[in-house]
């Protein structure tokens, strides 16, 4: 079974698209320390953003 891991897809998709994660947050309103543990802690960002 694959696991979808949310820290590479985001971080390769922060790259691609030359946004830093400090950008994202200021982006989405957030702190960077908070978009950082969200990404490293996968279960808590799939609560936070539901299917």
């Amino acid at each position: 079974m694959l696991k979808n891991n949310v820290e590479v897809d985001v971080k390769v998709k922060c790259i691609e698209g030359r946004v830093t994660q400090a950008k994202l947050a200021e982006e989405v309103g957030t702190s960077a320390p908070y978009v950082s543990r969200l990404i490293r802690n996968n279960k808590r960002m799939m609560r936070t953003f539901p299917e």
